[in-house]
């Protein structure tokens, strides 16, 4: 009886790592095996050597390939959107870019859409197992204001997508002001990983109405964003410190205060 016990404890340690086998990610493996025979869609395959087994390695950036593929590299150029894909159409995203989120799953993938205006998140690096819409308030990251970016990757002055309204691209993720009482719309396309600056020419192309504008939107060139060096921005309009306005502003403040005061 007790040979029969020992005989059967051993034969679980023998077969308990094969009960136990994890497929490797990105891989499609047999029923109980950890051995990858094809690779995810957006993957690549990497064959097995002789100190290592066969896995698969997530596409690059922007790149994707086909599901249940032995392919070494990724043929498809995803939409711009997307982060990795299986085609090259805004609906065959399998993760998306920085500063958007998954939309419209079907079949596995879906579309990429922004997230909200001065909201924003890093990419996946690997897709969840099962893919499903990803919710608005996955757009957890608040964007720099200071910075001027619409949507981002991070919260740092660097980590900007694309540059909101009255900014410009500065490159490497980097926002700068439009000048010289020119402005220009928020961004609608991603500049993420993009060196290089966009001079005031090249986008800031509306000129303001206001001539007290430092900046300003082309949806409403009368409405200052920003202001000269020494000047004050107040309800859409740029004053001096000096200004009339200010002044009397100032005296109304200062008497208000004084008459609680009393």
């Amino acid at each position: 009886m007790r040979t029969a016990v020992i005989f059967i404890l051993a034969a679980l340690v023998l077969v308990a790592p094969a009960l136990t086998q994890t497929c490797p990610t990105g891989c499609n493996c047999a029923q109980n095996s950890a051995t990858c025979n094809t690779c995810m869609a957006g993957y690549k395959y990497v064959a097995a050597t002789a100190n290592a087994a066969a896995t698969c390695v997530i596409c690059d950036y922007r790149m994707g390939s086909e599901p249940a593929n032995t392919a070494t590299t990724c043929g498809i150029m995803c939409h711009e959107s997307c982060s990795q894909c299986t085609g090259a159409g805004a609906d065959k995203c399998l993760i998306c870019r920085d500063g958007y989120r998954l939309t419209s799953v079907m079949m596995g993938t879906g579309t990429c859409m922004w997230c909200p205006a001065g909201m924003g998140r890093g990419r996946l690096m690997a897709y969840p197992a099962t893919i499903a819409d990803e919710p608005e308030s996955i757009c957890s990251v608040t964007c720099s204001k200071a910075g001027g970016c619409g949507r981002c990757a991070n919260a740092e002055a660097n980590g900007c997508v694309n540059c909101m309204a009255g900014w410009r691209w500065d490159g490497s993720g980097k926002c700068a002001w439009c000048m010289m009482g020119m402005g220009k719309d928020a961004d609608t396309m991603s500049m993420w990983g993009s060196t290089t600056a966009k001079t005031n020419a090249e986008v800031c192309t509306t000129k303001c109405t206001e001539t007290s504008c430092g900046t300003c939107s082309m949806a409403a060139p009368g409405v200052c964003l920003a202001c000269a060096t020494g000047m004050t921005l107040k309800d859409g309009k740029c004053m001096s410190s000096g200004s009339s306005a200010n002044i009397i502003s100032t005296l109304c403040a200062a008497i208000a205060a004084a008459y609680v005061m009393f």
